[in-house]
């Protein structure tokens, strides 16, 4: 805690480690059900906070400044951090965007406005308030750099007049936005999959976090008719078949719209197979503007790479989409396919897709005639391929830098309209 003016000055250096599997104080399940499994990107965030500001009065805390410095998250089978800039000395920017950056992870949010109050800086006088997050070498556990947040004690008029109260201050006393009297942060962002190993997610999760078992077959019902997975979390522990003929002697019809799947290790890798007159259909779900229930399917390994989808004669639709989505196209909420060791290989039948991502897969695309032959007008447009880590990360394939994303072999009838080749 700070002050230019009638100093009160305290100073502390803790370090803080969460275990994942022990319950913060009033609640009933662990640290780890807090991550959000439908979305990749889970955020950590240092924050200053006064949960009631009535409390906190000028004759105690005149200002306030955190140091934050050597953050460190572990990666869920082996001591790599998955904050590449846990010690802060890649950031470049001394005062945070407010988004993320390739060359600066670490980003403010939830500042809250005091600009029409003033505070006394010792460098420049007199000066507009601020509060704010940024990268400094004044404090710092190691290293050249930490990151600052600094909520500064504020005057509404000349300073010496008396400092304002915080619990005068607007919006500060709005405890809901942000919550928990929150008023500046620094904030970065991380993948959720890499912290959570396979038996977290097929069974130590709990509540909507829950990954549950793929549904068994029939994937169609007696009439035919397609069968749909919506806005599901599911794990994969065998070979997924959608037959020619199932139980209930018809083809097998299956969408999977807006679901996140996680394919769990094994050797062999798991597939998905789609036999010949069978369909699989994958899209995101759109369920129209200003619904926060929209979302992408996703299906990825888990600490392994996966067999990809199989489809030997059958249909794979990643075009269509059903139901009350069937007016949109996929190209806002792209399906995602990641990790496998081909993502689709496909002896002939029909391939419709289009706006999908193919991300840290070995190979995305292996076409070829063998037993079938590709039928109507397939197509793989608008897609995207990339490989966002470099090189592959999940066995067999660790270390590798893929090289084919599409290999075909003696096909001439499928239309490529590619969206994006990054590596």
């Amino acid at each position: 805690m700070f002050s230019k003016h009638n100093s009160i000055s305290i100073s502390k250096s803790e370090i803080a480690q969460l275990i994942l599997n022990a319950k913060p104080s009033h609640k009933t399940v662990p640290i780890k059900n807090y991550f959000d499994t439908k979305s990749f990107k889970n955020t950590i965030t240092f924050s200053i906070s006064m949960p009631n500001y009535s409390l906190v009065s000028t004759s105690a805390v005149r200002g306030v400044l955190v140091w934050v410095d050597d953050v460190y998250l572990k990666k869920y089978d082996s001591a790599q951090n998955l904050i590449s800039d846990g010690g802060v000395e890649h950031t470049t920017k001394s005062t945070f965007s407010v988004n993320p950056e390739v060359a600066n992870i670490w980003y403010m949010t939830n500042a809250q406005d005091v600009s029409a109050y003033y505070t006394l800086d010792g460098d420049q006088g007199v000066v507009e308030a601020e509060v704010n997050a940024n990268s400094t070498s004044t404090e710092r556990k190691s290293g050249f750099q930490a990151i600052r947040l600094k909520l500064p004690g504020v005057w509404a008029g000349s300073v010496g007049s008396g400092l304002e109260n915080y619990s005068s201050i607007q919006p500060f006393p709005n405890q809901t936005t942000p919550a928990n009297g929150v008023v500046v942060s620094a904030a970065v962002d991380f993948d959720y999959r890499d912290f959570l190993g396979c038996d977290d997610l097929a069974t130590n999760l709990t509540g909507t976090n829950l990954f549950v078992s793929f549904p068994d077959e029939p994937y169609s019902d007696s009439n035919g008719d397609p069968i749909t997975l919506t806005d599901g979390k599911f794990y994969i522990d065998r070979d997924i078949t959608l037959r020619s003929n199932n139980s209930l002697n018809n083809p097998d019809n299956l969408i999977i719209e807006g679901c996140q799947i996680v394919v769990l290790s094994n050797y062999p890798p798991w597939k998905i197979i789609v036999e010949p007159s069978a369909k699989l259909n994958i899209v995101p779900l759109i369920l129209g503007s200003g619904n926060p229930g929209n979302n992408s399917t996703r299906i990825f390994g888990c600490e392994t790479m996966w067999g990809g989808i199989l489809n030997s004669g059958g249909i794979i639709d990643m075009y269509n989409m059903p139901g009350s989505s069937n007016v949109y196209t996929p190209s806002s909420n792209p399906t995602e396919i990641e990790d496998a060791i081909v993502a689709i290989e496909s002896d002939g039948g029909r391939l419709d897709l289009r706006f999908v991502g193919f991300d840290n897969n070995y190979k995305s695309f292996l076409l070829y005639e063998e037993d079938y032959d590709f039928v109507g007008a397939p197509f793989i447009k608008g897609c995207n391929f990339t490989c966002s880590v470099g090189n592959l990360e999940k066995y067999p394939y660790s270390g590798w830098e893929p090289n084919t994303h599409i290999e075909l072999q003696n096909i001439d009838n499928v239309t490529f309209a590619i969206g994006v080749l990054r590596h």
